[in-house]
């Protein structure tokens, strides 16, 4: 059971994927996207589901592990079913990729550092702070632990007497640890550790697979080595806070816009895909919500004038298709669960519409 919690988030998300693009998901570079964005995907979705389980039924058990376990296997064969249906790849007319061959010592670079980061993280992670740092057991891990312990009052965890700080802040990383404390039937340390080292590990490997795929696997090298090097990285994914899994999906989204561009007949599976990741950074953090918003807004509505508005509007209905599901699962936590937020509120817009037309305070900022 220990093991099957932890794999099946990974098989969900990947599924989708494979189901997605049957004809490109599990070749060469293309196989470890898959593997990187089927992970973070599969972490949003199955956050989603336990906390509408905790909400409608109870906290998830057994029964739950059952009910994902089948959803798991019903994605499983039908992504098997697209790929053997699609076994013959077809490249884009416009691809970038290059043909020199990859540089040795980038390649063995690259998996040094690789190895070097893992072992680092998991040192610092279990021996220096395995409770991660103060808004890990402020915030993140401490409204998880609240929901598995909480009983009947796990409502609480959501109060200002409790969390003071932030307590509107969404449930992807909170919902993802409680899910697998839950079901394991314990709050062990390692579970937050996992969830902040694959969303860590796997923002770097994306970098490096999006980039190989669209300019070369030596460039992609180069990326995800300067990635490495950048010691501050690791120690801010040890912490255990939002921010690591927030950037995930922001690249993410990023990386599968590019892609759409890159590969137009992929196009609109490509944005029902980035749909998700989107909305995945939505319910991460508050300003995952703020993304969205760009992201519909420069993507889209900045897009009609200078294109057919028609094919804007059918573009961002597969977006939406994407985001629907987490969408309404944020949407329904922020109406019925959430409080208002601590920083953005009535009496703090009150006081900024008084700062916006204090003269005094432009003075000061102009002399």
């Amino acid at each position: 059971m220990d093991l099957l919690v932890i794999i099946l988030p990974f098989l969900i998300g990947s599924a989708i994927i494979v189901a997605l693009f049957p004809e490109y998901s599990l070749s060469g570079v293309r196989l470890i996207l898959t593997g990187c964005l089927g992970a973070g995907i599969g972490l949003g979705i199955t956050s989603c589901i336990a906390f509408l389980w905790l909400v409608l039924f109870t906290p998830p058990g057994g029964y739950y592990l059952i009910a994902e376990l089948c959803l798991s296997i019903f994605l499983v064969l039908f992504a098997i079913y697209r790929y053997v249906k699609n076994t013959i790849e077809i490249e884009p007319a416009s691809s970038h990729e290059s043909n020199i061959g990859t540089i040795g010592w980038l390649k063995s670079t690259f998996l040094i550092l690789m190895i070097a980061f893992v072992a680092s993280f998991i040192l610092i992670a279990y021996f220096e702070r395995p409770h991660g740092a103060h808004d890990a057991w402020a915030i993140w891990n401490y409204r998880a632990r609240w929901l598995l312990r909480g009983g009947s009052q796990w409502t609480y965890a959501f109060s200002y007497m409790n969390a003071a700080d932030s307590p509107d802040y969404p449930l992807l990383v909170t919902g993802s640890v409680f899910r697998m404390w839950s079901v394991l039937g314990t709050d062990h340390v390692a579970i937050p550790i996992m969830v902040a080292g694959v969303l860590a590990a796997g923002s770097i490997l994306i970098l490096f697979s999006s980039l190989a795929i669209l300019r070369g696997e030596n460039q992609g090298y180069l990326a995800a080595i300067f990635m490495f090097i950048t010691s501050r990285y690791v120690n801010i994914a040890t912490y255990q806070y939002g921010d690591p899994p927030l950037a995930f999906f922001i690249l993410s989204t990023i990386v599968l816009f590019s892609l759409k561009d890159h590969y137009p007949n992929l196009s609109f599976r490509l944005l029902f895909l980035a749909g998700l990741t989107a909305s995945c950074a939505a319910w991460t953090k508050n300003e995952g919500i703020l993304f969205l918003v760009l992201v519909i807004l420069i993507r889209f509505i900045g897009e009609i004038r200078r294109n057919n508005w028609f094919g804007i509007l059918k573009q961002f209905f597969y977006f939406s298709l994407g985001m629907s599901f987490i969408l309404s699962s944020l949407i329904y936590f922020k109406i019925s669960f959430a409080m208002a937020n601590d920083l953005v509120n009535k009496t703090n817009l009150k006081k900024l519409g008084v700062y916006l037309f204090d003269i005094d305070r432009y003075l000061d900022v102009l002399f």
